[in-house]
């Protein structure tokens, strides 16, 4: 008998079914499941970031986005629940597109909110808003100086961008 796991939601996370049969737009096989959960041959795993103050960064990312943090002595803290996972290294560094460093975008059903989330969270806006085809953005600078950008495919009112 197949296993059929209901896909992830914001609420309960991965749930199993006994004995049904969920409609085929709401179930993973445990063979998809372990595509997500499993690293991929060649395929982007990890991602670092340099920190001066690691408590703030925790502090930061935890407020605004809710990601969780698993220290590894005072030089380093492993972040999870980000989409994809990381962490931060202490050093005296900054990434930014300013100095040729890529770009982390996050996305957001709700831009505006989101913005709002990070500038209480001790964020700074450094792009407002703007439109691009297919989507509008910002990018902001964490308390360490880091650049990210945070996009969202819908209106302030919640129209799809087409």
């Amino acid at each position: 008998m197949a296993e059929w796991l209901k896909a992830p939601d914001c609420k309960s996370g991965l749930s199993e079914y006994a004995g049904s049969n969920p409609a085929p737009s709401t179930i993973l096989t445990s063979t998809s499941v372990m595509a997500l959960i499993m690293p991929q041959h060649e395929k982007i795993d990890y991602v670092e970031f340099p920190a001066r103050d690691l408590a703030a960064a925790k502090a930061f990312f935890t407020s605004a986005f809710g990601w969780q943090f698993t220290d590894y002595g005072p030089e380093y803290t492993a972040f999870s629940g980000a989409g994809l996972e990381g962490g931060f290294y202490h050093a005296d560094l900054t990434v930014s597109t300013a100095n040729g460093s890529a770009l982390i975008v996050l996305f957001s059903e709700t831009l505006e909110e989101t913005r709002d989330k990070v500038l209480n969270a001790g964020g700074r806006i450094e792009k407002e808003i703007f439109a691009f085809p297919g989507g509008r953005r910002f990018h902001f600078l964490d308390p360490n100086g880091n650049e990210y950008a945070v996009w969202s495919n819908r209106e302030q009112d919640g129209t799809p961008i087409t």
